[in-house]
């Protein structure tokens, strides 16, 4: 952290190793621009190649006219059923 050594005056023992001090939970993670950059392009990469992947030309289904539809529900039994 720049200018840390303003944040830290009177608690610069926590930060000596071997301290008896409490520990964070949490350990910080620091990264340069060119990390963050290289990450990007890494995740842009792969989202060009999901949109690839989901991309892929389904064959259309072959077209039903209206009276190949007629024959079919004329074929249906639509009827309630009687109670015994």
């Amino acid at each position: 952290m720049e200018n840390g050594g303003i944040t830290a005056v009177g608690v610069f023992r926590k930060h000596l190793p071997g301290s008896n001090s409490i520990k964070s939970k949490y350990v910080t993670i620091v990264k340069t621009r060119e990390e963050l950059d290289l990450e990007e392009a890494a995740a842009a990469e792969m989202s060009e190649e999901e949109e690839i992947v989901n991309n892929i030309i389904v064959p259309a289904k072959p077209a039903i006219s209206v009276n190949d539809l007629t024959a079919m529900a004329e074929k249906l039994k639509i009827g309630k059923k009687q109670a015994k």
